[in-house]
């Protein structure tokens, strides 16, 4: 019997071009928080990026779309929780899913979660920060 070959069969969410802006806001009024690369339990990659616009918080978690072609915004939810990525505090999680390209032309689902606004928090990310380097 021949030996079996391992193929990483997820992307890794890729970010080429961006410039991340942590120390003030960007031309869009974005300040960058900080990021997160993991995987998932079936060995998807994931990167997360918390970032803030005047009294909001979000989170965007990017992670290869193949697999996942059917899913929608409720399934995203659940993943979201399942794989102790976010914890809603909220009864209606605040998220947003949708399909896209990273900067590597790589198809992604790009899942945004309002963590905060105006003090009031609707989720908490379950993972630690990096930092940019500035």
């Amino acid at each position: 019997m021949g030996e079996l070959m391992y193929y990483n069969k997820y992307i890794t969410p890729t970010r080429i071009d961006y410039v991340a802006s942590p120390l003030e806001p960007d031309g869009d009024g974005v300040r960058d928080i900080g990021y997160a690369v993991g995987k998932l339990s079936d060995g998807r990659p994931y990167r997360v990026e918390c970032w803030c616009m005047d009294d909001l918080i979000m989170a965007t978690i990017m992670l290869p779309q193949k697999g996942l072609e059917a899913w929608d915004r409720a399934n995203m939810i659940l993943l979201a929780e399942f794989e102790d990525l976010v914890k809603f505090v909220e009864v209606r999680p605040r998220l947003q899913a949708a399909k896209t390209t990273d900067d590597a032309g790589n198809e992604v689902w790009a899942i945004n979660i309002m963590l905060r606004k105006e003090g009031k928090v609707y989720a908490e990310l379950l993972m630690d920060l990096k930092h940019y380097v500035v």
